[in-house]
């Protein structure tokens, strides 16, 4: 009970600190101006990340949560804002990610051979990026991590997620569509990097390294799936991996029409079938069909909304 109650004053906190930051974010110059990548058409504030890790940090550590893990969310977060403030470019970033990664990984004491963590290292740095890349329009990113974490808190319950979950939804106050802030980089990575090191971090010690990834890949199926077919897909056409695009499914869903929230529905019901084929056994075999189900399940339902949605254009011309 008491990370429940610790758990509605995150949310709390953090409905009332990304007000007041949304509404001083001029001073601090972390405005998220629209250009041709982006899918909103004004300037939105970019505080939501600050908004929601500050009082995280606060609020978990009196609840067990690993000081080596809010130490590495402290630097990602901090490593975000400045991304958020001099758009840092990614060859700068990701061996700083690399380096937060792999120092919070071999602090956690796993017992692993040293080339086992530089790869799980490299697996998780490159999860958080994934996620990052999928915080592209109003309440997805959000939504994603709420799910996800509900789902870790289900299976490895830890009183410090119930926190995290709080200040997400906090965050979600103002960011569903029509959004009036964002998390921006200090948000997206210090969650991505809590979504894929508590999967693999909890899930290890039961089943084995190869069962942990493969477990924390099949809860964030889609974010994984569509942001890796795009990856691929960019590498196979020679593009720069590291510039912005609007190739993602669900950029083409948006950019065809598709109202966002049926985008996040259509995202939260891929999510919630993998979840819940996850947490069933924390087996290789289980984790693959849950990947490629919930993958399935949001591939198919983007798919079938962008038709509909131009077959509705078509009729009305």
């Amino acid at each position: 009970m008491p990370s429940i109650s610790a758990g509605i004053l995150a949310f709390a906190a953090s409905v009332l600190f990304c007000l007041f930051l949304r509404n001083h974010s001029h001073r601090f110059g972390l405005l998220d101006i629209p250009n041709h990548r982006s899918s909103h058409k004004k300037a939105i504030p970019r505080v939501g990340g600050i908004g929601m890790i500050v009082p995280a940090l606060i609020l978990s550590a009196p609840f067990g949560a690993p000081s080596v893990m809010l130490i590495s969310i402290l630097l990602l977060a901090l490593l975000g804002a400045t991304d958020d403030r001099l758009n840092l470019k990614g060859s700068q970033k990701l061996p700083v990610q690399l380096l937060i990664v792999f120092g919070a990984l071999y602090a956690s004491g796993l017992e692993i051979p040293f080339v086992a963590l530089v790869l799980l290292a490299i697996w998780v740095a490159g999860s958080l990026n994934f996620y990052n890349f999928m915080d592209g329009i109003d309440g997805f990113a959000g939504a994603q991590a709420l799910l996800v974490l509900g789902f870790l808190q289900w299976i490895f319950p830890a009183p410090y997620l119930i926190v995290f979950m709080g200040v997400i939804a906090g965050y979600l106050v103002w960011n569903r569509p029509k959004a009036t802030l964002f998390m921006g980089d200090a948000g997206s990575l210090p969650l991505g990097f809590l979504i894929a090191a508590h999967g693999v971090a909890s899930s290890s010690g039961s089943a084995g390294i190869l069962s942990a990834v493969l477990f924390s890949l099949a809860l964030n199926a889609t974010f994984m799936f569509d942001a890796g077919v795009t990856l691929i897909r960019r590498l196979f056409d020679r593009k720069n991996i590291f510039d912005g695009h609007r190739e993602h499914l669900y950029q083409q869903a948006f950019d065809a029409g598709v109202s966002p929230w049926i985008i996040n529905a259509v995202n939260a019901c891929a999510t919630a079938l993998a979840g819940l084929l996850a947490v069933q056994a924390l087996a290789p075999l289980m984790s693959v069909i849950a990947f490629f189900g919930g993958s399935a399940v949001y591939l198919i339902g983007l798919k079938f909304a962008i038709c509909l949605r131009k077959r509705q254009a078509y009729v009305l011309s």
